[in-house]
């Protein structure tokens, strides 16, 4: 997608910029908009329009470790 694409794009130019997604995260695409190189996300609806809030939120947080801990040097 378009804003993956542009993500990636602004992170190898401007390493040093924190870089922020807003919406559209959902389970299913969260660990590829981690390796984007985004630094920050703001998960909305992703949790709290599912089944069960709370574990959700807990699998976005397993999932979002996993993927940090897999890029640390």
């Amino acid at each position: 997608p378009g804003v993956i694409h542009s993500v990636r794009h602004f992170r190898m130019e401007h390493a040093e910029i924190p870089v922020e997604v807003d919406g559209g995260i959902k389970l299913t695409n969260a660990e590829m908009v981690a390796e984007t190189g985004a630094d920050r996300f703001v998960i909305g609806s992703g949790i709290w329009k599912t089944e069960d809030p709370a574990a959700t939120y807990a699998a976005f947080v397993s999932q979002f470790e996993k993927s940090f801990s897999s890029h640390t040097p």
